[in-house]
Formats: C-alpha cells, structure tokens, sequence
C-alpha cells in the first residue's frame, strides 16, 4: 500500500521526496464511574499519513495529508491522487495583488474558519461568558447555507463512538441550522454549570481532567459544485493550506495566516501556484455572507493524536476578503 502511494506520486514528478506512513492501530476502551456505569469497546483504525516534497532552487513545495477510517475501502489512494493533482497545479506560477477579492477555501484550508467557529460553540466558552455567541441561540448568526453538525454516531470514524469518556450516550447534536444557533457542545461539568444535558462531547485522557471537545464535526453540502464556483470567479483565490492554523485570536473569531498553498483564479481557471500571500478576516463577519458552499467534501483529521479532531467540510467560497502579498 505504501510503494503504491509513492509509485503515484513519483509518476508526476520523479524528482519527489516522498514519506508515506501506514498506521494500523488496534484499541480497547473500557470506562468505569461512580454511578455504576461500565462498558468496553474496541476500534481498529487504518491511517495513511502522506508527505510530498519538491525543492527546485529557492522555490520548496510541501504537502502534507492524512485519511484513514475503521472501515476501509479497497481503494486507499485518494490521497496520492490529490496531491498529484494539486502539484501538477503548481507547475505554473501566478501572480496576484493585494486587495479585496473572493477566496476559495478548500476543505482543509476551511479549517481557517472553522476553528474559531469551533471555539464559539464550546460549552467551556459559553460558560466563562467569553464566546461570542453565548447568548444568541434562536438567533440567525450565520448564512442560510450553514449547517453545523457534531456526530460521534458516523460509521467507521475516528471520533466515533458509543458512548463519550464520561460514559454518556453519543448522539448526533445539530449545532447549527441553516444559519440558526441551535446549541452549544458539552462535557457533564460545563453542562451542569450552565444548567443544562451534557451532549456527550466529554474528552479526558492521561494528565488532565474530561473537557468538552468536537467528536466528527461536520458541515452540511451545498448546492454548487465545485466546477462551478470556480468558474465563477474572475480573479481570486483557491486555498489549499495556510501556515499557523488557529493564529489570531480564536476566542473572538480573528484570523490572520499566511499561506502555505494557494492558487491563483482568473477568468473561471486556476492559473497557477501564488506565493508570499497572507489573508485575514473575522468569521462572525464572514460566515453571515458566504457565496457558495460546494456540493463536494472530504474528510480532515489533525492531531498531535491522529484522532483529536476529525472534520467533514465541504469547499467554502467567500466574494469579498482581504489579501495581501508581498512586493
């Protein structure tokens, strides 16, 4: 499987370094409390960690991907294929100036948007009374094209599971709906402080005590392929990867990185690969106006544990955002 990932790499480019890791994992969870509660369950989950790098003089390009699931299919590489197709993007060079344009968010780039958001809806937050939404459930927040999801009952995925670390029931908890704040991610403490269920979002492990956090956060499809949004823009960005996710302030919903990988479009084309670029902005102005949310989505998972945060976004379009490059 892994000469395979890296036969697919080194067919568009001989010259790659490429570094695949294959992780099979076998895992037993068992969970005792107080109360009497005590059950077990097993997860055994396949991980295939890929890293691409080219360096032609002082231009470095880099990527970095992961997938896997408990319940694998028989074809496995998706993930060479997009970095295939994101490095044969990157063959051109393009060059953009600074100012307010639309920019393309792909899945994993999205995350740019989605962790401040995710910080938002975290019962931690609402109770300390520093989330700017705490107080705004009912409220349309967002653009009608937002749907926000967290989902521990998904097959076969990382953060799945029957039961959270404080032994309450998983269930799928709509958090945002069509742009209406529904409801705020709880672990047993920050629900009772703040008077409520929790939603069986509890997360513990060895050094600290159980916190709220995100299981499989999910936003819902759109109605615009892909194809379409970028055929769409006349000049402006498609992002693949920024440096220094969660830069800014999170808790406020500000953002500012610079990118890692990025493609200019011009006149409905990616045109080629921009460098030196850096955008900014806040998501509590951003999300309430969003252009375009592609019918297309795939699966991000981050760690330092590979299985910490597990995402299912879709491409996110914005029409009017700052950019700035260098020069």
């Amino acid at each position: 499987m892994g000469q395979a990932c890296v036969d697919t790499m080194l067919e568009v480019d001989s010259e790659l370094r490429v570094n695949v890791k294959i992780i099979r994992e076998n895992r037993m969870f068992s969970y005792q409390n107080q109360t009497g509660f005590e059950e077990t369950y097993q997860g055994s989950p396949l991980l295939i960690e890929l890293g691409v790098f080219r360096v032609r003089g002082d231009d470095i390009f880099i990527i970095w991907d992961l997938t896997g699931s408990t319940h694998w299919e028989d074809d496995y590489l998706p993930l060479a294929r997009k970095a295939g197709k994101m490095l044969k993007l990157a063959e051109k060079s393009g060059v953009i100036k600074s100012g307010r344009m639309p920019v393309l968010f792909s899945p994993k780039a999205a995350l740019t948007l989605i962790f401040p958001l995710m910080t938002g809806l975290n019962g931690k937050a609402v109770y300390k009374g520093i989330s700017p939404i705490k107080d705004k459930i009912g409220e349309k927040l967002f653009d009608d094209k937002i749907t926000v999801i967290d989902d521990p009952t998904l097959a076969g995925e990382y953060r799945s599971a029957p039961f959270d670390d404080e032994g309450v029931a998983s269930r799928r908890n709509v958090l945002v709906d069509k742009g209406v704040l529904k409801g705020f991610y709880y672990d047993l403490k920050t629900a009772a402080q703040s008077g409520v269920e929790s939603t069986g979002n509890g997360t513990r492990d060895l050094f600290r005590p159980p916190r709220p956090l995100i299981t499989n956060f999910v936003i819902e499809s759109g109605e615009t392929p892909l194809k379409d949004s970028i055929a769409g823009i006349n000049e402006g960005l498609l992002v693949e990867e920024v440096i220094g996710l969660g830069q800014g302030n999170v808790v406020s919903g500000a953002f500012s990185n610079t990118l890692n990988l990025a493609y200019k479009i011009e006149k409905g084309e990616i045109t080629g690969r921009v460098k030196d670029v850096s955008i900014a902005g806040n998501i509590y102005d951003l999300l309430p106006n969003v252009a375009a949310i592609s019918q297309e989505k795939d699966w991000v998972c981050l760690g330092p544990y590979y299985y910490d945060y597990n995402f299912y976004l879709p491409y996110i379009l914005m029409d009017d955002m700052n950019v700035v490059t260098k020069g």
